[in-house]
């Protein structure tokens, strides 16, 4: 499951890199938040991460962010997941 949703991501991304477009930070909803850091969150219940440049919806359970020294942020996924796409 982890395996194909990367390539799903993968692809999105490299869809998004061919029509020109920068894909920013998503939008990220949740019951529950908690800031574990400077530069480190929690997302518990219901997280949704949304993207406004291209239409896709990430849901899970649980997601961890992390944001890199290089500027890219992470995002671990765990929990009954699922992407849409439109």
């Amino acid at each position: 499951m982890n395996k194909a949703l990367l390539m799903v991501l993968g692809m999105v991304g490299i869809a998004v890199l061919a029509s020109g477009q920068t894909a920013g930070a998503p939008d990220v909803l949740a019951d529950h938040v908690q800031m574990t850091g400077a530069t480190t969150a929690q997302y518990r219940g219901n997280v949704q991460l949304k993207s406004s440049n291209v239409t896709v919806t990430v849901t899970a359970d649980e997601v961890d962010m992390t944001v890199q020294p290089n500027g890219t942020t992470d995002y671990a996924l765990r929990g009954n997941v699922h992407l849409s796409t439109r």
